[in-house]
């Protein structure tokens, strides 16, 4: 089962995007920024497959209209959330990413964000870079974090202390996850429903509703039903193994 793509005929991501956008009266040059965000996720991730038969441009993308749809024309977030996983998933700006070394020698996480930096931070600017990096999940380097739970509890502590807006983006990114959740094995959906339900939803809504009231509650109210959606999925599972 995979999710379906638009028929031929209909109009392009790119396209409905604009038309989505349209409503915000961005400037053009926050314009541009958005849609510059959005060719460059597309060139990244569009081959890079995901377990639900998309790909990880097309859950970008999906992240993305989700905050769209909610309110959010915000230039800087829009943007960032295209871009949220290009350092974490390809090798667009991460060249050592497969084997962690630069002319032999192991770099670190943090060694890889410090080369990455300057680089998204001269093609989007720093508040974008800044967004990036916090979103990109740590990978075990065998340096300075050495196992799977170490890197998962500073990804989630980090969201305590960031910016608001990135939360939002992590919302976003979220809430695609959970909808796209039954193709994925039901360990995985189990864990990730148990993460989302214990660490993450109480944090959203910690850190967001008084930054983002109005959106923060639609959003909240799209994760509460992708997650009931998905518990649902895992308890068929569940029968039918039994």
């Amino acid at each position: 089962m995979t999710i379906k793509e638009k028929p031929p005929g209909t109009r392009s991501d790119r396209q409905n995007l604009i038309i989505e956008l349209r409503e915000f009266n961005l400037p053009k040059t926050e314009l541009t920024l958005v849609l510059k965000a959005h060719d460059f996720a597309r060139y990244s991730l569009e081959n890079i497959p995901r377990d639900d038969g998309t790909n990880a441009y097309k859950h970008s993308y999906r992240a993305v209209m989700a905050l769209v749809a909610a309110g959010i024309g915000d230039a800087t977030i829009l943007s960032t959330l295209f871009l949220h996983d290009v350092f974490e998933d390809s090798n667009t700006w991460a060249p050592f990413k497969e084997d962690n070394k630069e002319d032999g020698v192991i770099l670190s996480y943090s060694k890889r964000i410090e080369i990455a930096s300057p680089v998204v931070a001269e093609e989007f600017g720093p508040e974008i870079a800044r967004g990036v990096f916090a979103l990109s999940k740590p990978n075990v380097d065998g340096v300075e974090i050495k196992t799977k739970e170490e890197a998962d509890r500073i990804y989630e502590e980090r969201f305590e202390n960031e910016d608001p807006w990135i939360v939002l983006c992590k919302l976003g990114d979220r809430i695609d996850n959970i909808w796209t959740l039954p193709f994925r094995t039901p360990l995985q959906q189990r864990r990730q429903i148990e993460e989302t339900i214990n660490i993450y939803l109480p944090m959203f809504e910690r850190r967001l509703i008084l930054a983002f009231p109005n959106v923060t509650q639609i959003l909240i109210t799209d994760l509460e039903k992708a997650l009931a959606s998905a518990q649902l999925h895992l308890n068929s599972i569940k029968k039918i193994g039994n």
